[in-house]
């Protein structure tokens, strides 16, 4: 129980570290996105953040109501220096 117990503990450790270098990551971002001059430059930013999105929509289009629903996943491994 102690064992099961200090591996919960040491993820949990470990999870909140890796949200707390997330945000500056996330934050650069925001910043560098409207900057960058091509959609490669700007998939390749949101790609070193993201780790996939799903999104699904049944019904509506681009000027009509719709049921979309945007799930984001960010990358909860290790982060590259790229940013």
């Amino acid at each position: 129980l102690i064992k099961t117990l200090g591996e919960h503990l040491s993820a949990q450790r470990q999870a909140e570290q890796t949200r707390k270098n997330l945000v500056p990551k996330i934050q650069n971002v925001l910043d560098v996105y409207e900057n960058l001059d091509t959609a490669a430059q700007k998939n390749a930013l949101l790609k070193s953040v993201l780790d996939h999105v799903i999104y699904s929509k049944s019904v509506g289009g681009q000027w009509k109501a719709s049921d979309m629903q945007l799930f984001i996943f960010p990358r909860a491994t290790s982060f590259g220096d790229d940013l």
